[in-house]
């Protein structure tokens, strides 16, 4: 992944309380990275990606990867979270991808990998101007915020019923 971030020109990186800021990102390439994830996810028969189905954006997305074309900023963005625990990333996690609805009224899928939570957004209608900050724009530049796993709900839920399947009884 290090290597798609990298433009040319060395990555910058800066840092401001919970939100990291990126730029010299390669757009092209990144973009494409992210759009081969979330399509790989919606044509695999591993029941790990059963909850992704794309459905007619599947072709769109497929297309584009062929032809190698990004697309637009706007054209299914992906929102990205690097997980922190006890201020440190948190990268060992893998988390099955769900489906999600932004406050926006947006819908999306939610893929958790790589110590980041990656919220992919598929739906076609007009994103906020706060969502279309964050994620990539052509100028190579993104914005991350980073979430301490204490606040990120889906996880907790996951960690709590995975500890009650290992619970033996007493």
């Amino acid at each position: 992944m290090s290597l798609l971030m990298n433009g040319t020109p060395p990555l910058n990186v800066k840092k401001n309380g919970q939100f990291i800021t990126l730029e010299g990102i390669n757009y092209s390439s990144f973009k494409l990275f992210q759009l081969s994830i979330l399509w790989r996810a919606g044509v695999s028969k591993d029941g790990l990606f059963s909850n992704v189905s794309l459905g007619r954006h599947s072709e769109s997305i497929r297309l584009m990867l062929l032809n190698e074309d990004p697309g637009e900023p706007q054209d299914y963005p992906a929102l990205l979270f690097p997980i922190i625990h006890e201020d440190k990333p948190l990268t060992d996690l893998i988390v099955q991808p769900s489906a999600i609805r932004l406050k926006s009224g947006h819908n999306g899928y939610r893929f958790t990998f790589g110590g980041i939570i990656w919220a992919f957004i598929i739906s076609k209608h007009k994103m906020p101007s706060e969502l279309l900050e964050c994620s990539l724009n052509k100028s190579g530049r993104m914005i991350l915020r980073e979430k301490p796993i204490a606040e990120i709900d889906f996880i907790t839920e996951f960690s709590k019923k995975l500890g009650a399947q290992n619970k033996l009884p007493a």
